[in-house]
């Protein structure tokens, strides 16, 4: 099967990113033909099809000139330049099936209009929640937010939902009116959502239910790594991500302030954020309390190898984090708080613990269980990684993804490459 893989952004940058190329690298190591669409970046992993790859795009650099950010400003809602640039791959490469992942602003939806045109049965995996909230995050003032679930985008210009500007607000709010009145949606065969949650908010925002595939993301055979013999004898408890407000680290920097006994140690990996300045000041003055700054991967997996649990106490909705992945390959218990696609990931009380958004105190006692009762978060690794196996694997995905492939090429009648 020749497959195109459709993704605004080639390079590492984020979690889309990397189910992209494990996506690529899965489906090429089973024998099908990948080929690649993106936005030209001077940072882009090589490929093949790069010359086929539009222009990159900067309307938020304001060192350049204000015709040029107007006319990208107005290529954000639809580029006909991508259009164009897909239609000239699409002549040279027999494509079977498109899979798209984030194609907004640098992409747009005018990608799909191509494959349309093209006969090319098209699967989106909704990676975010851009879908019903022209901000992607479903979040505002500290709560989780759903006004513009349906599909409506006044509330994103009034609020100023993105980066607190009101320009770049008009901008989302536009191409989301654009995206639904014209129904580009509906010309996407199938959704592929890494949680239910995901495609809860799709449903809402207008998609056939019958379009919708709930398949969560997996690791690759080689970062399956054998599990802990058994956890640390000290407690420690590990964060990894972005250090914002939404991802829940000042309720868990909290937790610790209030005095660490019983409850061990914190470690904090991560740089950036709204709460980079807080974090460092917390590690200054509260002994228990560890800030890394910036890991590897590799550093990672060892500090989760020494972890008690793995902390996630989102206040936003999150979708299928591959950090929860990674612990629970290792063998390595979570907490994880109960927004969004989390609460599907952890049985709380089964393996792993799942506790309100938001509050400090929940989030203290959850810590303080597994650090005083070893072997209960032992049960919960070993639960959890258990749960890993039959979900997440790389096999798993391959049977449920290209099970979709075969579907969305079955009803729409396109033949297939030989």
């Amino acid at each position: 099967m020749r497959i195109l893989q459709i993704h605004k952004f080639f390079y590492p940058h984020a979690g889309s990113e990397t189910v992209l190329f494990h996506t690529r690298r899965l489906l090429t190591e089973r024998g099908h033909e990948v080929i690649d669409f993106a936005m030209e970046h001077p940072e882009n992993v090589e490929s093949d099809y790069s010359e086929y790859f539009p222009r990159r795009r900067e309307y938020t650099d304001g060192a350049r000139p204000l015709p040029l950010r107007a006319w990208d400003a107005a290529a954000s809602v639809y580029s006909v330049g991508a259009r164009r640039s897909l239609r000239r791959l699409l002549e040279r490469e027999k494509v079977d099936v498109a899979h798209l992942h984030i194609v907004y602003h640098q992409l747009t939806m005018s990608v799909v209009d191509e494959l349309a045109a093209a006969g090319i049965p098209v699967l989106m995996t909704l990676h975010d929640y851009k879908i019903g909230c022209p901000a992607y995050v479903l979040y505002r003032d500290g709560e989780p937010c759903y006004k513009c679930a349906s599909g409506r985008a006044a509330g994103v210009v009034r609020h100023k939902c993105v980066k607190g500007s009101r320009a770049a607000s008009v901008i989302a709010g536009v191409e989301a009116v654009v995206a639904h009145r014209l129904r580009k949606y509906d010309k996407v065969d199938m959704y592929v959502c890494p949680s239910g949650f995901a495609g809860e908010i799709a449903i809402r925002a207008g998609v056939d239910p019958e379009r919708v595939r709930v398949i969560p993301n997996f690791l690759p055979d080689d970062e399956v790594c054998e599990p802990v013999d058994g956890l640390a004898e000290e407690p420690e408890f590990f964060f990894a991500g972005r250090l914002e407000e939404v991802k829940g680290i000042g309720e868990l920097l909290e937790a610790f302030e209030s005095g660490s006994a019983g409850i061990g140690r914190l470690v904090v990996a991560g740089a950036g954020g709204d709460l980079e300045g807080r974090v460092k000041e917390a590690a200054e003055r509260t002994p228990a309390i560890d800030y890394r700054g910036r890991l590897t991967r590799d550093e990672v997996r060892e500090q989760l190898r020494r972890s008690r649990a793995a902390v996630l106490p989102s206040r936003w909705n999150e979708n299928n984090p591959m950090s929860i992945l990674e612990a629970r390959s290792l063998g390595v218990p979570v907490i994880v708080s109960d927004r969004g696609g989390l609460p599907e990931m952890v049985s709380d009380g089964a393996d792993g613990l799942v506790v309100k958004a938001g509050d400090s105190a929940g989030l203290r006692r959850a810590m303080t269980t597994l650090a005083e009762d070893r072997e209960l978060a032992e049960r919960f690794g070993a639960a959890g990684r258990e749960r890993f196996l039959r979900q997440n694997t790389a096999e798993v995905h391959y049977a449920a993804l290209v099970g979709a492939y075969d579907e969305v090429l079955a009803a729409t009648g396109a033949p297939v490459s030989a």
